[in-house]
């Protein structure tokens, strides 16, 4: 939301906790003991984000050397419709970890079949590296009306992270204390499919964090620089993104996604809950 934060989130999180005389104060208590994830991201001033998981397997990706990654986003259809022509998602093949945002081409029903058949096709091709899994998308996709497509690939042995786009998608790295662009293709997936799909190449390390959105997210929307922020579950910092890019009296133009990975920052992760 856009609201007022919580001056002492500790507090609100406490049963019997309430602001208002007509609430039992039991909300926040209750969703952090029924999810299997929780997490709460809140300044004074801008708002407050909260995530409450509940799903069998956690978010989170564990390499052969040990080192854990976190993957979350937010899809927010246009006008709150029944279909958002937007999908991410994010597979495993040995050790590469691939994260794909599709934006189908328009609105609706057939945005979203494009959108879901690149991520049907994402779960048979994730072996292959990026500029392939845009080429096997590219036939799964002539079907449809066509999708623009980013794909991220991050080899967990290497620590190298290839990014390659085609169409209006857009991507950000954040390495150190600094954001860098990547640069998408033009083209369209299913349609009109370039002969050449340049790839980036990239150092991966313990700080960096990944984010790919669909043109809902305004192409001049300014990455976060809250160090707590960014410590947070990916979803969190997915859904902040959105939210600080436009105002509640601004709604969004178009179907909207942002995907994030992220290492895992926190200390046995693993094994504990947010």
């Amino acid at each position: 939301d856009h609201g007022p934060g919580i001056p002492d989130v500790a507090a609100a999180l406490r049963d019997g906790y309430t602001t208002a005389a007509a609430s039992l104060g039991a909300g926040l208590g209750t969703c952090v003991r029924i999810s299997s994830a929780f997490d709460l991201y809140s300044v004074r001033g801008r708002g407050t984000v909260v995530m409450a998981r509940i799903d069998q397997e956690p978010v989170t990706h564990r390499a052969e050397t040990g080192h854990h990654h976190r993957l979350g986003g937010i899809n927010a259809p246009l006008a709150q419709a029944a279909h958002s022509g937007d999908s991410f998602a994010w597979v495993r093949s040995g050790p590469r970890l691939t994260l794909m945002l599709a934006d189908g081409l328009g609105h609706g029903a057939k945005a979203a079949t494009a959108s879901d058949a690149a991520v049907d096709e994402l779960h048979r091709s994730a072996h292959l590296p990026p500029e392939q899994i845009l080429r096997h998308l590219d036939g799964a996709l002539r079907t449809t009306r066509g999708a623009a497509v980013a794909v991220a690939q991050l080899d967990t042995d290497t620590h190298r992270l290839g990014f390659a786009g085609v169409g209006n998608v857009g991507a950000r790295i954040r390495t150190g204390d600094s954001w860098q662009p990547l640069v998408s293709h033009p083209g369209i997936v299913g349609a009109h499919f370039p002969a050449r799909v340049p790839v980036q190449h990239l150092a991966w390390s313990r700080d960096s964090l990944l984010v790919l959105h669909s043109d809902g997210l305004p192409s001049r929307w300014t990455p976060p620089e809250d160090t707590d922020l960014l410590g947070h579950d990916p979803a969190v910092v997915a859904a902040t993104i959105l939210r600080d890019a436009g105002s509640a009296a601004r709604p969004l133009r178009d179907d909207t996604s942002v995907a994030v990975l992220a290492p895992d920052r926190r200390a046995g992760a693993h094994d504990r809950r947010t």
